[in-house]
């Protein structure tokens, strides 16, 4: 019983790993193939910076 509970969090796992790894395969296909403008770039530049700012805050809100 205890096994396949292990082999389930590992399926689980590997799919998780699966769809992060699709989605870095999709934006550099949406990359190389639509050739966004500058301002697209910059747009989503601006949201993924926002974004690590804010896990940063976060992570270190809770240690407060």
């Amino acid at each position: 019983m205890f096994v396949f509970a292990i082999i389930d969090s590992m399926i689980i796992a590997f799919i998780f790993g699966l769809i992060a790894g699709l989605a870095l395969l999709l934006g550099t296909m949406f990359g190389l193939y639509l050739k966004p403008s500058k301002k697209v770039v910059a747009m989503i530049m601006a949201f993924g910076s926002g974004v690590l700012i804010s896990a940063v805050t976060f992570d270190l809100v809770e240690d407060a």
